[in-house]
């Protein structure tokens, strides 16, 4: 997807929630007030990553994308911030998927659809399952760089998802913020 496939799509999806606010509104006579952007959380293949205001650029899945390219090249500034840091080194990393794999992804410096897809399909580095149990998938992400792992955790029912550093006791959610 490219940035204004994926802007327009961000735009669709602002009207759609709108309209459908402005009509619960109209048939209930009852202001409807969504819960707050940063409680979002879920399945984020679908998101886009980027610098842009049309896309997710805060939150813990941003902090998610950072400890890839932390575990991938060694990127030191993991802040949840999706910034021309972030964006500068997400364009090495799709260079690097793109060197040992095939077919290519864009280099863009965005996290689309293909980038996630990339990124959780990669067998040269990446996901590595674990194990798995009634609820939840286990995975370790083994970095490009030796030693650079951490720890994934999906919900099997509906793919949320949970990541720790190693040393850690505690799962951090991928939520985020528009």
């Amino acid at each position: 997807m490219n940035r204004s496939e994926s802007s327009a799509r961000s735009r669709a999806a602002a009207l759609v929630t709108r309209l459908a606010l402005v009509l619960a509104t109209v048939l209930t006579g009852t202001l409807v007030v969504p819960r707050p952007a940063a409680a979002a959380t879920g399945y984020f293949g679908a998101l886009t990553l980027c610098t842009q205001s049309s896309c997710v650029n805060k939150g813990n899945v941003v902090l998610f994308w950072q400890r890839r390219l932390w575990a991938d090249e060694g990127y030191d500034d993991p802040d949840g911030v999706f910034g021309p840091n972030t964006e500068a080194a997400t364009i090495h990393w799709q260079q690097l998927y793109n060197a040992a794999n095939s077919p290519d992804i864009d280099v863009d410096g965005w996290v689309g659809s293909e980038t996630w897809e990339a990124s959780n399909l990669n067998t040269v580095w990446g996901y590595h399952w674990t194990s798995t149990d009634s609820t939840y998938f286990y995975y370790t992400y083994q970095g490009r760089i030796s030693g650079r792992t951490f720890y994934i955790r999906e919900r099997r029912s509906d793919r949320v998802t949970w990541f720790r550093m190693p040393g850690v006791s505690t799962w951090t959610d991928t939520s985020y913020v528009y």
